[in-house]
């Protein structure tokens, strides 16, 4: 799109400049004010033109580059293989957790583990965003909510080891203090960065509520 764009661009500026250039050469005094003017503004289209010539060079070298590059990995055997996730499951230990080591829970933890479609684990770059509810009400009370979308921050939370893959996301209650219900809905969000594709799930999970 940029190339098109800078196409476009060079030919208004050679259009202005062949205007410009027929305004110059009906006149056979010498020069006017406004002349120069028209004359300054050729020399600014120019440079202009150059610099947009010059651009689009540059971005056709990096297309072509690019293009280079992907038919040399389509060639190679053992070329890099891309795996998208198809869903979200959460482990069995998600559910209350304490954040400030005060008997009870003040919070909830999702193991989140996303799956590709041979049924793997994968370490996968997205946004992750976890939301506890209490369903005991006619309507259901969002009683905590967080997302981790910085892909610095969420590599940290991902541990990975022998038959355990996943990542750890932490979230407080929304209103510190506050006594949650034995059992809350924990549902789960993940957005998909290489493919924009958005999985939930959900789960009930126990909390252990603080003494009172």
């Amino acid at each position: 799109m940029a190339l098109g764009h800078a196409t476009r661009r060079r030919r208004c500026i050679a259009f202005g400049q062949l205007a410009i250039l027929m305004v110059l050469s009906a006149c056979e005094q010498p020069p006017s004010p406004f002349q120069i003017e028209l004359q300054q503004r050729v020399d600014a289209l120019t440079a202009e033109n150059e610099r947009l010539t010059r651009e689009i060079e540059d971005q056709r070298a990096v297309i072509a580059e690019l293009e280079q590059q992907v038919q040399n990995l389509r060639g190679r055997p053992d070329a890099p293989v891309v795996f998208s996730v198809e869903r979200i499951e959460l482990a069995s230990l998600s559910g209350g957790t304490d954040l400030n080591g005060q008997p009870g829970d003040d919070g909830v933890v999702a193991y989140v583990k996303p799956i590709d479609a041979a049924g793997d684990v994968v370490k996968a770059a997205g946004a992750i965003k976890v939301q506890a509810f209490d369903l005991g009400g006619a309507e259901p009370k969002l009683l905590a909510e967080c997302e981790v979308s910085d892909p610095d921050e969420l590599r940290k939370s991902w541990y990975g080891k022998f038959l355990t893959n996943h990542y750890t996301i932490k979230c407080g209650w929304s209103s510190p203090g506050s006594k949650p219900p034995p059992r809350v809905l924990l549902r789960v969000t993940f957005t998909d960065f290489l493919t924009g594709k958005v999985l939930v799930t959900h789960q009930e999970v126990s909390v252990r509520v603080p003494p009172s």
